[in-house]
């Protein structure tokens, strides 16, 4: 809580609290697959993650070898999946259009430990800072998201009081965060938009660079898109792309620099409900 604050009738903002699933169509948007991909990957990612896991350089540190020959499409695409499950940490970085959410950018740095920070960004809904740690979470909108957050409890919030808001951070911990803006650093539901990607149509292109990574190129037919993998005999994921926007893997073994921010730059609810904001 911010001390030497005076009191100031917020009314009804606390009730925006339920509504930061700010910019959750950036990451539920599924890019040309299957919504209820992503429910299933969020519950069997776990597991999978246990079962095969590194913590530095590529997703994987002892890979499947490489088959003889020429790999089939899907099944190289399917291992490169399989990798990402198995990364301890990861940056993903998507640019999507989705219905309902407009165009959305999510650059997020998240590990296997519930820890992330980066930044959400939605045409309809403004922009989100989110510093998550384990259970806790801290979230800074910009006016766009404070402006969007107290639409929906029915009462705006005048220019005045955004003006006061503004470079602070919203505190919650896990008993009042609702599904939304901490899933989406979550592991199971990003890793989920790629679940099925696999069983899509698509045939071996050539080879390429990404980011300095040799790479091969997988072409999604029904989608019209590009699926990048690390060429070798440890493929992982690098970049999807299709009509709908474009997601990015990379800094796998990195650890997340989740560093909560100084208490003077945090609002909790409480401050909200009886109405204290900065002086």
């Amino acid at each position: 809580m911010v001390r030497g604050w005076r009191g100031r009738a917020l009314p009804g903002i606390a009730g925006a609290v339920a509504l930061t699933g700010l910019l959750t169509g950036c990451a539920g948007g599924t890019i040309g697959l299957p919504d209820e991909a992503v429910t299933a990957a969020a519950e069997e990612s776990a597991a999978d993650r246990d079962a095969d896991r590194d913590t530095t350089g590529s997703p994987v540190e002892d890979g499947p070898e490489e088959p003889a020959g020429e790999p089939e499409a899907s099944d190289l695409v399917e291992r490169s999946i399989d990798a990402l499950n198995g990364a301890s940490s990861m940056r993903i970085a998507m640019d999507l259009t989705t219905p309902g959410a407009g165009h959305g950018q999510v650059d997020v740095h998240l590990d296997d430990e519930a820890n992330c920070t980066g930044t959400f960004t939605s045409s309809e809904q403004g922009t989100a800072d989110v510093i998550r740690r384990g259970d806790d979470t801290w979230t800074r909108f910009d006016r766009s998201g404070w402006q969007y957050l107290a639409a929906g409890t029915g009462t705006p919030l005048d220019a005045e009081t955004i003006d006061l808001l503004l470079g602070y951070y919203l505190y919650m911990p896990a008993d009042a965060q609702e599904s939304g803006m901490p899933a989406t650093c979550d592991f199971g539901p990003l890793l989920g938009l790629m679940e099925g990607l696999s069983e899509s149509p698509m045939r071996l292109g050539g080879t390429t660079t990404h980011d300095g990574v040799p790479a091969r190129t997988v072409e999604l037919l029904e989608e019209d898109g590009t699926v990048l993998v690390a060429a070798g005999p440890e493929p992982y994921l690098l970049h999807v792309e299709t009509a709908d926007g474009e997601m990015t893997f990379s800094d796998f073994g990195i650890p997340v620099d989740a560093v909560p921010p100084p208490d003077d730059l945090v609002l909790d609810l409480t401050d909200l409900s009886s109405g204290q904001i900065p002086a």
